[in-house]
């Protein structure tokens, strides 16, 4: 059907266990889990993309690029 499953949030995720067992679910599916500069998830500043494949991540990477600090 085309259509693109994902999630973004700028949120600090560092210290949240709210969001651990989503984040490894994801990742047991083969979704690309991301921080929010396509760095490994709680390696950088804050931030998550979540998508269903790569190309979406991809997407959403650059267009979020420069939305975000570094």
């Amino acid at each position: 059907m085309g259509r693109r499953a994902a999630y973004v949030t700028d949120g600090r995720l560092r210290d949240s266990v709210h969001f651990a067992s989503g984040i490894a679910l994801c990742q047991a599916a083969g979704c690309v889990v991301t921080g929010i500069h396509g760095e490994p998830p709680h390696t950088g500043a804050g931030g998550l993309v979540v998508a269903a494949e790569q190309e979406t991540h991809e997407a959403l990477l650059e267009l979020i690029g420069d939305q975000f600090p570094a």
